[in-house]
């Protein structure tokens, strides 16, 4: 009876794997070549919002993709209620990484703009609204999943046995599409109001080209992941759903990592503090805002390598 299925979810389970060892190669890789940042840049500062995020946004996929992997090559046999437990735990903590990702993007976009009231308010329900219906409609696809034992259990320890549910889970990817086309509209907007009026300021240059850069690329995957989930056949339809997280985790994480060091460079700050702290924090860990004023006053030819031009200041 379960015959041909279980061969269909035999075969989607390797290809998933092969994703999901490949991702976490990429993960390791990133995550070792850029520990020196993280302790320079990262470590010594003060806890706030961003560094939560980019802890948690760092390290959780570390920890759960191993699990995912071994899911799919667990031996039998297992118990469908241990099967569940397998699956939804890795499967959540994906989607949670997922969604810090997002709100790493939202405070970028909410620091680009100026931290304005109206956009701060905007960020905050519309990105709240985003976050809780995917989060809800994530958990209801893991809630109606039923597994059974296995037929094989020798070639595979867990065999599930829903179906029908993942018109939910695309719709999720719908709105992270959604969420990335509106936050990438705004950080080009608010960029090139900022752009123009400091294109001789290297640290805004960063923070505008890195963050517009970023923003496409999430965009992109996004798509992609969505036009797969939507058109390809059932077994081949959530395989770019890792790689999305892990590529939204590691551009998320350098792009806190770039705007630091080019901050402490551009600015000046290439020490400790006598406390043993770096004394940027007010860059992008509590948010930042661009001084339009100071900026066209100051448009000066050595700005660049002047320690007082500081454009980006802390409100």
């Amino acid at each position: 009876m379960y015959s041909r299925k279980f061969e269909a979810q035999l075969f989607a389970s390797q290809y998933t794997n092969y994703f999901a060892v490949a991702c976490l190669t990429i993960l390791i890789a990133d995550y070792l070549q850029t520990l020196d940042l993280e302790i320079a840049l990262i470590w010594p500062t003060r806890w706030n919002l961003v560094k939560v995020m980019y802890f948690a946004n760092r390290y959780l996929p570390l920890a759960f993709l191993p699990v995912i992997i071994f899911y799919n090559v667990a031996p039998g046999p297992l118990s469908p209620e241990a099967c569940k437990v397998l699956y939804t735990v890795p499967c959540m903590g994906i989607a949670f990484c997922l969604l810090i990702s997002e709100v790493i993007l939202y405070i970028r976009v909410y620091a680009l703009s100026g931290k304005t009231r109206v956009m701060v308010m905007f960020l905050v329900l519309h990105g709240g609204a985003v976050i809780l219906t995917s989060l809800v409609l994530f958990a209801y696809y893991l809630v109606l999943g039923k597994f059974a034992p296995s037929p094989y259990p020798e070639l595979s320890g867990c065999f599930g046995v829903s179906s029908g549910n993942s018109k939910y889970v695309v719709a999720c990817f719908a709105l992270v599409l959604y969420s990335g086309l509106v936050t990438m509209s705004l950080c080009i907007w608010c960029g090139l109001k900022t752009y123009w009026i400091s294109k001789h300021s290297r640290l805004v240059k960063i923070f505008y080209r890195d963050g517009t850069f970023y923003f496409v690329m999430l965009v992109v995957l996004s798509l992609a992941n969505g036009l797969v989930a939507l058109l390809a056949p059932a077994k081949y339809r959530f395989m770019l759903a890792i790689p999305q997280e892990v590529m939204h985790n590691v551009i998320t994480s350098r792009m806190i990592l770039h705007l630091r060091e080019h901050a402490r460079t551009s600015m000046g700050f290439t020490s400790l503090s006598s406390d043993g702290r770096i004394d940027f924090d007010h860059v992008f860990s509590t948010g930042c805002t661009v001084d339009v004023a100071n900026l066209r006053s100051e448009r000066t030819t050595d700005k660049e390598t002047d320690v007082s031009y500081n454009p980006i200041q802390r409100v």
